[in-house]
């Protein structure tokens, strides 16, 4: 099955997601979205780490964070997502790659993988990152189409300042998009070639059948919440003001010193 979302709330497309975990098809799915600009964490990172809040808020970006673990990952428009959901039984970290080889080789270009991302040469155009539970498995992707690249950059590139944590911390790579490859690549050719890749590209669902169910208002909620973006980060300690503020579940917990911040939420 072929799962194509309209939408672009990176919230509401990664609890779709989610959601489709959830459902436990027999069947493998491939659920393909785009997103407005948004930086996606994984689930056991620290976003005041990983990011430049302060710039992604001038910019109106949204700050979110998936199931799946892994580095951080921006998105726009430009950036095609692409997740696999099979049985546990099933579940091999290979035929994602293998999906998005494909395709990308159909396009005339040879990508090679490399751990968890695919490269043109020596740039990188696509991380992944998996979650695996009891009797399901999910494999995502990003796929950078034409993506803005600039504003990823900034994006990705936090304050200078000394955290002490154990979250996972992402691992830069120069990066391009396929249209620096391929100039005149469209986001509905990249689609279709990995619809193709996939199997038969002409059985497309939609998305918004799944908003339909009667647990997704819950996940969407959960997604969209402060608890789970930012309140999920590992306790982690950081220099600010002059002093070494001690942060769990989001919030300031000490030092004794550290005053009016006790008790509140961390300032980005």
């Amino acid at each position: 099955m072929i799962i194509v979302s309209d939408y672009r709330d990176p919230h509401l497309n990664l609890a779709i997601e989610e959601m489709l975990m959830r459902q436990a098809p027999d069947k493998p799915v491939l659920f393909l979205w785009r997103s407005l600009p948004a930086v996606i964490i994984g689930k056991n990172q620290n976003p005041w780490k990983e990011c430049d809040l302060e710039f992604m808020e001038s910019m109106h970006m949204t700050i979110a964070r998936r199931i799946s673990g892994g580095g951080a990952v921006y998105h726009d428009p430009g950036n095609l997502n692409c997740c696999l959901i099979t049985q546990r039984t099933a579940y091999n970290p290979d035929d994602l790659s293998a999906i998005m080889l494909r395709a990308i080789a159909s396009l005339g270009m040879e990508a090679r993988r490399g751990g968890n991302s695919l490269f043109i040469q020596q740039r990188k155009i696509s991380g992944s990152a998996y979650c695996l539970q009891k009797n399901m498995a999910l494999h995502h992707c990003t796929l950078l189409v034409s993506a803005d690249l600039d504003a990823l950059r900034r994006a990705l590139t936090p304050h200078k300042e000394c955290f002490d944590s154990k979250a996972v911390e992402s691992i830069p790579s120069p990066v391009a998009s396929l249209k620096d490859f391929l100039p005149g690549i469209t986001m509905d050719q990249a689609a279709e070639t990995i619809r193709r890749s996939f199997g038969d590209s002409r059985r497309i669902h939609h998305a918004a059948d799944i908003c339909q169910h009667p647990d997704f208002r819950d996940i969407y909620a959960k997604h969209r919440s402060w608890d789970w973006t930012f309140g999920h980060t590992p306790r982690f300690s950081v220099e600010r003001g002059g002093k070494s503020l001690t942060v769990e579940h989001g919030m300031v917990t000490g030092p004794a010193g550290a005053g009016s911040l006790i008790g509140k939420r961390f300032p980005g």
